[in-house]
């Protein structure tokens, strides 16, 4: 009926063979206008089903969702569904992390930062951390972060004219992407290391150049 603006002939008719009263012959432009308004009747009522249907489908899943609220500073796991050519995906570990959540976007969204990578993950993709050992670089990040807090709720200039250094530049974090090495625990600007974001996310371990240097000098 939505596709042909008519009812079509159903298999149990064709075989019983079903009577039907013959429609009157038409002209072109009255079946023309009849077939329009039937399309019309037809697709209105439809709409209103699927908007009744979703609101239905919707207050159902609403009543079932698992809400997970998160603050800044909190360690976390991110679910992991990417799959490596070469690794099979059953062997794999289904989280990946640990992280810390550098930003609260909404009560939805959240920023966060792993080792080598910053993103952005929706709530359902995140889970609370509960590991007893803290990793070093995420007691370092908190360290600084929280010295960074109470500089700027105390006002202190001098924390701006000296910033925390870092890289093979020596100047500070400027928000963009950056990356630790597996092997001193120093970090790198992206930029700087002719790293980027989508070649980050494929490193299960990054050495520095300066560590890079040493281990092939190394006897």
């Amino acid at each position: 009926m939505l596709m042909l603006g008519r009812e079509i002939n159903q298999p149990a008719e064709l075989v019983f063979s079903a009577t039907r009263e013959e429609s009157p012959s038409l002209d072109p432009d009255t079946y023309v206008s009849q077939l329009a308004s039937a399309l019309g009747e037809v697709h209105q009522l439809a709409r209103k089903k699927l908007q009744t249907t979703q609101c239905h489908m919707k207050r159902d899943y609403d009543l079932r969702i698992m809400s997970r609220k998160f603050e800044e500073g909190e360690m976390v796991y991110i679910l992991d569904t990417a799959s490596t050519v070469g690794k099979s995906k059953k062997l794999s570990p289904s989280w990946k992390g640990p992280g810390i959540i550098t930003n609260k976007i909404s009560n939805t969204l959240y920023e966060v930062r792993t080792r080598k990578t910053t993103s952005v993950h929706h709530h359902d993709r995140l889970k609370p951390c509960r590991d007893r050992v803290i990793p070093s670089w995420i007691q370092r990040f908190s360290k600084t972060r929280s010295s960074i807090e109470a500089q700027e709720d105390l006002n202190l200039d001098w924390l701006f004219s000296n910033p925390t250094n870092y890289c093979i530049c020596n100047k500070p974090d400027d928000g963009k992407l950056m990356i630790g090495c597996d092997q001193c625990d120093q970090w790198f600007h992206g930029a700087c290391v002719g790293i980027s974001r989508k070649i980050a996310q494929t490193l299960d371990k990054y050495i520095c150049p300066h560590c890079q240097t040493g281990r092939d000098n190394s006897p």
